[in-house]
């Protein structure tokens, strides 16, 4: 896994002495040896609160906030990106309006979910507005991402036994009336 550290966010650290270059290099270490993304190792080192991290991200990226507890999310747009591309690029399709799509992302300077997103936008003809989110919205669109797959794999398996039945029951009709 190739993990993004976030350039700009990282030179803002030091520069606002959150932390220093040699904590820093640390830090960058341990996300790379965790596997884990930068935001979430600097929060669980208690560097920063997810909240002061979403506002300086805020700040640093131009981008609006969006809290997601505070808002119905938008199962339509759900399903504009699917859960294995919201989970590998930390985005998050959370309202549609028109031909809007609205996102949250975790790592605005990830180059591939800039890509990822505008390949997503040109393909199904949407515009795009980004906003910063926290880890903990993150994580808990994430989980009914999951609810949301869940749901719509036990219906195709309750659908493809149905299926299986009556085709079953076809087979059937045809060997007897091939008597």
């Amino acid at each position: 896994m190739s993990l993004k550290i976030p350039q700009t966010l990282t030179s803002e650290l030091v520069r606002l002495n959150v932390v220093s270059e040699a904590a820093l290099g640390e830090l960058i270490k341990t996300a790379q040896a965790e596997e884990k993304d930068f935001s979430r190792v600097l929060v669980e080192k208690n560097i920063i609160s997810d909240k002061d991290l979403l506002a300086l991200e805020s700040s640093l990226y131009r981008l609006p906030i969006v809290e997601l507890e505070k808002i119905e999310l938008d199962k339509e747009a759900m399903k504009e990106i699917a859960e294995d591309v919201v989970s590998f690029y930390k985005i998050v399709p959370f309202a549609k309006e028109g031909n809007v799509l609205k996102v949250g992302m975790l790592n605005p300077e990830d180059v591939g979910a800039l890509e990822a997103l505008k390949f997503v936008a040109e393909d199904k003809g949407l515009a795009l507005e980004k906003y910063v989110l926290s880890l903990k919205d993150f994580d808990a669109i994430l989980r009914q991402y999951r609810t949301l797959t869940g749901e719509v794999g036990k219906a195709l398996e309750s659908l493809t036994e149905e299926l299986g039945e009556k085709e079953g029951g076809v087979r059937s009709i045809d060997e007897i009336t091939a008597d």
